[in-house]
């Protein structure tokens, strides 16, 4: 798992990135989005790298379908709170469909996914979540 995880923390990172390598790693590596690199449990999952980093959806897609959880609690807050940081309102949709308790989540500085667009200014992504959460 560290080989695979290290493999697709390159793809995210490495300019450019390489999206069809995490895609397969995605789809192949069961739970891989939960991980974190060994003794880091404060790091952000590899869910969370592959929303901020701005993977393809189908990679995000990939990795919740193959386990993730977008609840997963961080440093960072969870993966929810990851999309509303940088804006990704598709991943923020993907999440709320597959795991609406995360709209409700807090991050380490009291915030919910809502508050953190709302913040960012990303007003369409604050209208879908206020939505959502009535």
């Amino acid at each position: 798992m560290d080989h695979d995880l290290a493999e697709f923390y390159r793809c995210c990172f490495e300019r450019p990135g390489d999206p069809q390598t995490a895609l397969h790693l995605a789809r192949t590596v069961s739970g891989l989005g939960n991980t974190r690199p060994r003794g880091c449990d404060d790091l952000p999952t590899a869910l969370s790298v592959a929303v901020v980093s701005n993977m393809p959806l189908d990679v995000i897609q990939a990795l919740v379908e193959n386990g993730s959880d977008a609840a997963l609690p961080s440093i960072m807050g969870t993966p929810m709170h990851s999309a509303c940081e940088v804006g990704r309102i598709d991943a923020a949709k993907l999440f709320r469909d597959r795991q609406p308790c995360s709209v409700h989540t807090h991050d380490p500085r009291g915030r919910t996914p809502v508050a953190v667009a709302r913040e960012r200014r990303y007003d369409d992504l604050v209208a879908f979540l206020e939505r959502a959460i009535s």
